[in-house]
């Protein structure tokens, strides 16, 4: 700020990186977040609720970010996702091919997930590099408007937030809570429209 020469950093955190995947059409049906957390054999208690409800998959890697291995999970929740659409439209459309649009991520590099998504009809367009933030409909339309929501939510949830009493266990629980009910409130037919 100010004219700075050196951009404004943020302060070493110790808080994990979560990952969430969103998935949503053009009219504004939407799959269930597929969330990537760091480190775990089993899904905490705390966020057990959000999985059995339907409101989030769960995955987990070494760091919290997206890898070859979740991609392929993501890809098998999304062929399930959309094998259930199908079954919703009419049926001339029911054996049209599906488009899939992601980010240039080298998590897309799954060949097992490539060969799955052929086999079930679903065309993988990937974005290039550095330009999904301008050129994807989802982080120009749902996106921005989705991560405003969340933090505000974040930060009403952040309120009840003690550091000596709660650990961070609540605080996860606090970022997925966060992330559903943006989801939920934003990704959407009016958003897409």
């Amino acid at each position: 700020p100010n004219g700075s020469p050196k951009p404004v950093a943020a302060d070493d955190s110790t808080l994990p990186h979560i990952t969430a995947m969103c998935c949503c059409n053009v009219v504004g049906d939407k799959m269930p977040l597929f969330i990537v957390l760091p480190n775990l054999k089993n899904l905490p208690s705390d966020l057990k609720v959000f999985a059995e409800r339907g409101h989030a998959y769960f995955s987990s890697s070494n760091s919290g970010w997206q890898t070859r291995d979740t991609f392929l999970w993501f890809v098998i929740c999304f062929i399930n996702y959309i094998s259930l659409f199908r079954m919703k439209i009419k049926k001339s459309l029911k054996k049209a091919p599906a488009a899939l649009i992601v980010d240039g991520h080298k998590s897309r590099e799954c060949p097992i997930a490539l060969k799955l998504l052929k086999d079930n009809n679903i065309q993988l367009f990937v974005l290039p590099a550095h330009t999904s933030h301008v050129t994807q409909l989802f982080d120009v339309g749902v996106g921005s408007s989705m991560k405003s929501y969340f933090t505000d939510v974040f930060k009403k949830k952040m309120k009840d937030f003690n550091p000596q009493i709660n650990n961070l266990g609540q605080l996860r629980y606090y970022c997925v809570y966060s992330a559903i009910c943006a989801w939920d409130a934003k990704a959407n037919v009016h958003t897409c429209l």
